[in-house]
């Protein structure tokens, strides 16, 4: 079944309805309480109350982490190689690993590690020069060759731009999704296994991880970490020891053509790993216990996947303005074309059966619903939610614009969204991320909840909400200087609401009229999947 468009109706941008302001460039969010978020002048930080309240999401400096990362691996390399490469050995190694792109990587690399005085002598000229006649010759290639040489403009923008942006040294994060621990995938191609309970970890390097651009933790297994980048999956298997020196099994996933790995993704149980390549034409499904795979040849070019939580659909994105939802029981597929561009992010509902996406270079959220949670009950209508375009307050602050990423609560009732900076700016993001309150059941609703700051001119690079019994919900977020943070979410008290209709709180225990209007609601437009 083919589905060929997106229905949009002319809308404001829906900050013009709510009445609660984001916070200006002096405050920090520290956390959400039933619907209201605490913030504090970063002068003020450890005066407040609730600081104390949430000590133990500690804040981690990815750069201190990955100069910490450096030291221990530089000190294992150098017992087995040189420790050190001059100019020349880089680019054969980047010529043979990964071609021209490889070499204008390599260069781009070097160039930021020159100091001025360096960069003013004639051999950096000459490796500007060089650069920009192997551009002019990919391009030649993209346009001559285009069969030949299939690098396209998902795999620049997710690949090269974001490895080589400047300030942002985290390119990948990934919860354990039933432990409170996390992996950190670094610029230098190390990953970092992180604990919220303890300052030990496990540092992850290997001679053929390289280009790290996804990870993604095995379900239902306490120490099965898949990493997606240049040369294919590397498969780590974690010691269950404390003592960060314990020896790392890991295997090496590859197919012929189907490298790098931008997107992975887990079946529910575990039993089957998803890959896709923007050079390769096939959507992968793994076996990883017996190292064998089965091509989806009619998918080209993934650039995003998401397993639904309830096993039954896998949604498989292009870098073109195409996307398919499969049924994983016989492996049939809808396909959705003829969108406004590619699609960037995208996330289902905990029971499977609410996709939310966005496009590129598009301000609008756009949902496809599922009625009987099966492919054919979604209508031939991908519809838009909400226009989140740009809109500037009172205050002088600006948020929405172009959607970034999406991530949704695991039960949920919470929705987070970053937004690039300009109209065709994808490699910085919005400084405001917005947070939405949805409900599933009777019926799906999606309200505007509020903003989140970090500190002075720091962009979210990277969201992903976490579970746990023990620290309840959270949302960490990567910010563009290399530190992380995490927000709680103290959502008990509402779901408490929700039960008893009362709450002997001081806090605002529901949330006001004003700050609560709905942005769609499945009762007020039944017809909500038809052309």
């Amino acid at each position: 079944m083919e589905n060929t468009t997106t229905s949009e109706q002319e809308q404001t941008s829906c900050f013009s309805a709510i009445q609660i302001f984001p916070p200006t460039d002096n405050q920090i969010t520290i956390c959400e309480r039933n619907c209201h978020y605490v913030t504090e002048a970063v002068d003020q930080l450890r005066c407040n109350n609730y600081v104390s309240q949430i000590s133990n999401y500690r804040r981690i400096e990815a750069i201190n982490e990955l100069e910490k990362c450096r030291i221990v691996s530089s000190s294992v390399k150098s017992a087995f190689i040189k420790q050190q490469s001059n100019y020349w050995q880089k680019i054969s190694r980047a010529w043979k690993s990964c071609g021209i792109p490889g070499i204008v990587q390599e260069l781009s690399f070097i160039e930021s590690s020159l100091d001025d005085d360096q960069k003013a002598s004639w051999t950096f000229s000459l490796q500007k020069l060089t650069e920009k006649v192997l551009i002019w010759i990919m391009n030649a290639e993209r346009q001559w060759l285009p069969t030949s040489f299939l690098i396209n403009k998902e795999f620049e923008a997710n690949y090269l731009r974001r490895r080589n942006r400047k300030g942002s040294s985290i390119v990948a994060l990934a919860w354990h999704p039933h432990a409170s621990k996390f992996a950190i995938g670094f610029k230098d191609n190390t990953v970092r296994i992180m604990s919220l309970t303890n300052d030990k970890y496990n540092l992850l390097k290997h001679g053929q991880q390289e280009g790290v651009t996804c990870l993604a933790w095995r379900p239902f297994s306490g120490s099965t970490l898949a990493v997606g980048g240049l040369h294919g999956i590397i498969i780590w298997y974690l010691n269950s020891s404390r003592d960060s020196t314990a020896r790392q099994g890991m295997r090496l996933l590859e197919c012929r053509n189907h490298s790098p790995v931008i997107a992975m993704a887990w079946s529910p149980t575990g039993k089957y790993l998803a890959s896709g390549s923007p050079l390769d034409t096939a959507l992968m499904i793994w076996d990883v216990e017996s190292e064998t795979y089965t091509p989806l040849r009619r998918s080209g070019g993934i650039s995003l996947l998401r397993w639904s939580p309830d096993g039954s659909k896998l949604f498989a994105a292009s870098s073109e303005s195409i996307f398919r939802v499969w049924e994983t029981r016989w492996w049939s597929c809808e396909k959705w074309s003829r969108l406004k561009s590619s699609c960037n992010s995208a996330c289902w509902s905990p029971d499977g059966k609410i996709l939310l996406f966005s496009l590129r270079n598009d301000p609008s959220l756009y949902f496809l619903y599922f009625k009987d949670g099966k492919l054919g009950s979604s209508g031939e209508v991908a519809t838009s939610l909400a226009n989140l375009q740009k809109f500037e307050y009172s205050n002088g602050v600006t948020v929405g614009g172009n959607i970034s990423n999406l991530s949704w609560e695991s039960t949920g009732s919470r929705l987070a969204v970053t937004f690039s900076n300009s109209e065709n700016d994808e490699e910085s993001n919005s400084e405001i991320i917005v947070t939405f309150m949805t409900t599933l059941q009777p019926n799906f609703r999606i309200s505007l909840c509020g903003f989140i700051r970090g500190e002075i001119e720091e962009t979210p690079d990277v969201i992903d909400f976490h579970n746990s019994k023990i620290n309840g919900t959270m949302l960490s977020v990567c910010w563009s200087s290399g530190y992380m943070s995490f927000i709680p979410f103290y959502l008990d008290d509402l779901r408490q609401i929700r039960r008893t209709g009362a709450l002997n709180s001081s806090v605002p225990s529901r949330p006001t009229k004003k700050n609560n209007i709905t942005l769609y609601s499945s009762i007020e437009q039944p017809n909500h999947l038809v052309d």
